[in-house]
């Protein structure tokens, strides 16, 4: 668990930033309403020298925490631990 809450930090100071994600426009939370068709998601957390990533995300009524994997120099989607409905 050190490991994992060392992880978190590291992560909380490079931050989620604007940019990372293409044809994707961020809006703060308290303006989500009025919008249709909204994508949350963690920030996400690395293991393994930056070789294994988790995260979750949630958009239209469901959401999912997710695994990828870096191979050769790109991520894989691997695996979902658990999927809900709201």
């Amino acid at each position: 668990m050190d490991y994992v809450y060392k992880e978190i930090e590291e992560n909380n100071i490079k931050g989620w930033a604007k940019g990372k994600l293409e044809n994707s426009e961020f809006i703060a939370s308290e303006n989500a309403e009025k919008y249709y068709g909204i994508y949350c998601f963690s920030k996400p957390v690395f293991f393994r020298n930056n070789t294994i990533c988790i995260f979750y995300y949630e958009g239209n009524e469901f959401g999912s925490l997710v695994t990828y994997i870096k191979i050769n120099g790109e991520w894989k989607y691997y695996s979902s631990f658990f999927q809900w409905v709201n």
